[in-house]
């Protein structure tokens, strides 16, 4: 009898909070709609920019291997192994001469600024030969909280029948 006489009584009230419930419940499911649209149309552009992102020789991006090209990964990742002179022997004749003259000159206008204690890097193709570097601290690799993000330019160009990096920075 009791409930029936405080339903009687506040009935429009519970209606409006019902109501007010509902229509809060929608308002946030409209929101999460428009979001999800949002990051797909996102991806879709990163994966139409041809960005890749890897990991220790793993790619963790979409990609399309037409355009990735495997010289300036494995000089990318010589570089992060250690494997210096390996790199260093990457580089075009013209590149050594202006810029890197000694592998010495390498490591330290290079390798100490561009690469060292960065493990994740991206690769962008920017022009037909052309494409933009983006290197990343790995976090649980390093330990540290802190990103440090570095971009430069890498062009290929054709030499004595190979494929060559030319550093733009």
């Amino acid at each position: 009898m009791n409930i029936i006489r405080i339903w009687n009584e506040n009935r429009k009230l519970v209606w409006y909070i019902f109501g007010m419930i509902v229509f809060g419940i929608l308002i946030i499911q409209l929101l999460n709609s428009l979001v999800k649209e949002q990051n797909s149309k996102e991806e879709e552009s990163i994966a139409q920019n041809n960005i890749y992102y890897f990991k220790n020789n793993t790619i963790t991006g979409k990609t399309n291997q037409d355009i990735y090209n495997s010289t300036i990964h494995d000089f990318i990742e010589n570089c992060i192994q250690g494997q210096l002179q390996l790199s260093y022997d990457m580089l075009s004749n013209n590149c050594k001469e202006e810029k890197f003259p000694t592998l010495k000159d390498f490591i330290e206008k290079y390798y100490n600024i561009e690469i060292k204690d960065k493990q994740l890097f991206s690769i962008e193709k920017i022009l037909d030969t052309r494409y933009r570097i983006t290197m990343k601290t790995d976090m649980l690799s390093t330990g540290t909280t802190e990103i440090e993000e570095k971009k430069h330019i890498i062009s290929l160009i054709q030499e004595d029948g190979k494929e060559k990096i030319e550093v733009v920075l």
